[in-house]
């Protein structure tokens, strides 16, 4: 069984250069550089880091900020509790440390570090592991029952949605991180899929998508459906390469401004509001009377032609 005690420790002063880094080792997600900046400051103050002498390397398992902190100090050397053991003596010591010592870890850190610890403890029961960790034994076994979320941040109902896609691997990755940037649900997912995928959005669109420029495309029946908030964005103006998905957006749009009253509108609106109408409106009144001029002159000629 690996325990996280290991040999008996010894103290010393070890130089920098003696020791070998590796922060797979720690339950952190990162390196906190405030954190290194203000342990800087307090170097003399700080305890001993933990050193496993792993045949002849000195390998840190806790104390990854203090090592960097000594370093932005100048220092040479920095106290060390050094004793003997495994690599899995290491990962084991470095979770145990971090759980009950130091700066608090996120809940996400602790719940992997308790899921790592049972991993490299398999003989160790739940309630030795509790003891070691500082925690409840119904926590430790709570944790260890959950699954855990995929490697990436996502639920595993987001995760299947990539995986099961067909994208090429590096645009899955990139709506990986736009998803969790933005924090999508599976639906927004799906939907970031089927952009890419659909060969009615133009690339332009479909580059800004995976860029978290603009939002993904719902899709229904196979076809694009357009929401109100996609409409209001003059990038989707040049998402698809047919004019009639164009056409029936902006229709969608219009069909939505007939829900509103114009006076409690005009209400609505401040002094910018009320001159950008005045403004935008004169605009939009041309293209509908070009629109239907068109449209019945275009009307009147197949009328005419199915009369021959």
């Amino acid at each position: 069984m690996v325990t996280k005690k290991g040999g008996r420790p010894t103290v010393h002063e070890i130089p920098l250069g003696e020791l070998v880094i590796d922060l797979t080792l720690s339950p952190r997600a990162g390196i906190d550089k405030k954190w290194v900046e203000y342990l800087a400051e307090v170097i003399d103050l700080v305890p001993p880091v933990e050193v496993v002498q792993v045949n002849g390397d000195k390998l840190l398992a806790e104390g990854f900020h203090r090592y960097y902190a000594a370093t932005r100090a100048g220092r040479q050397t920095l106290r060390g509790k050094v004793r003997p053991g495994t690599r899995l003596t290491a990962a084991s010591l470095a979770i145990s440390e971090n759980m009950t010592h130091g700066k608090p870890l996120t809940a996400q850190e602790r719940h992997a570090a308790i899921r790592r610890y049972a991993e490299v403890n398999l003989e160790m029961s739940q309630t030795d592991m509790a003891r070691d960790l500082g925690i409840s034994q119904q926590l430790v076994s709570a944790v260890i029952k959950t699954k855990p979320t995929p490697q990436g941040g996502l639920s595993l109902s987001k995760e299947k949605e990539l995986t099961s896609s067909g994208l090429p691997e590096e645009v899955q990755e990139k709506i990986r991180d736009v998803a969790k940037e933005k924090k999508w649900t599976t639906d927004d997912v799906a939907a970031a899929v089927e952009t890419q995928k659909s060969d009615q959005i133009n690339p332009e669109y479909k580059e800004k998508a995976l860029a978290g420029e603009v939002p993904p495309i719902t899709f229904k029946g196979g076809e694009p459906a357009f929401t109100v908030s996609q409409v209001a964005q003059g990038a989707v103006e040049a998402l698809a390469k047919d004019v009639r998905v164009k056409f029936a957006k902006a229709w969608a749009a219009a069909t939505a401004m007939d829900n509103l009253i114009p006076e409690e509108v005009v209400d609505s609106l401040d002094s910018g509001g009320l001159k950008m109408v005045n403004t935008v409106a004169p605009v939009h009144m041309e293209w509908v009377s070009e629109l239907l001029r068109l449209t019945q002159q275009r009307m009147e000629l197949r009328t005419s032609l199915e009369d021959i």
